[in-house]
């Protein structure tokens, strides 16, 4: 991952968020979208209210790139692991807290963004997915523990790692050395004391730590 996309991604977001505070969300229909152009290949939904069920998305296999930012999606349907082409998937701001096994069939997924959502753990199903580079876990009830460590160590494509301002990050898991071969890990606004990003730092040396 380069300087110049991860600036655009963090631009991206933050076009988002602002936009989100700006105006109400507008109603819009999968269904309507997709008959005007039933091959599209990116779909950009944010601060919207989808009046369909996201299970259709399913039908729709050329999919490559979805942002569904700030659309008060709570659930995300089994159906997702039919879209076996899709490389980013943005789900920024809402209310998931768990995902469904059928996740774990997205393996061209390269870029997943789960920030801002009640998420607890790292949800195991990202364990299937061989070319996942970016995890973007920023404003979660993440803590970090072993087992979540061993969920991401397992990724042999995983390059960077977004963990900002999770307050029930305290604490280091004892594996967390795991996470050496990784380029960048995200730590802005959290509440590690110092003491402990010393040995956040000392355990993963080959890791840039932006914080």
């Amino acid at each position: 991952m380069n300087f110049k996309l991860q600036t655009t991604l963090v631009l991206s977001l933050t076009a988002i968020l602002l936009t989100s505070f700006c105006m109400p969300p507008r109603e819009v229909s999968l269904v309507e979208i997709f008959q005007d152009d039933p091959d599209k290949t990116s779909l950009s939904l944010n601060h919207k209210r989808i009046t369909d069920s996201l299970t259709i998305l399913g039908n729709y296999p050329k999919l490559i790139d979805i942002g569904l930012n700030y659309d008060g999606i709570e659930s995300i349907p089994d159906s997702i692991g039919q879209l076996k082409n899709l490389k980013k998937l943005s789900l920024y701001g809402n209310s998931i807290k768990n995902l469904p096994k059928e996740f774990g069939e997205l393996q061209s997924l390269e870029t997943l963004v789960l920030g801002k959502n009640p998420i607890t753990e790292v949800p195991i199903q990202l364990k299937n997915l061989p070319n996942l580079k970016i995890v973007s876990l920023d404003e979660t009830l993440i803590q970090l523990t072993e087992a979540d460590v061993d969920v991401l160590s397992s990724l042999p494509s995983l390059e960077i790692l977004d963990l900002s301002e999770n307050p029930n990050f305290k604490n280091l898991p004892s594996n967390i050395q795991k996470l050496n071969y990784l380029k960048q890990i995200h730590l802005k606004k959290n509440i590690l004391e110092h003491d402990t990003k010393v040995q956040l730092k000392e355990a993963l040396p080959n890791t840039v730590l932006i914080k």
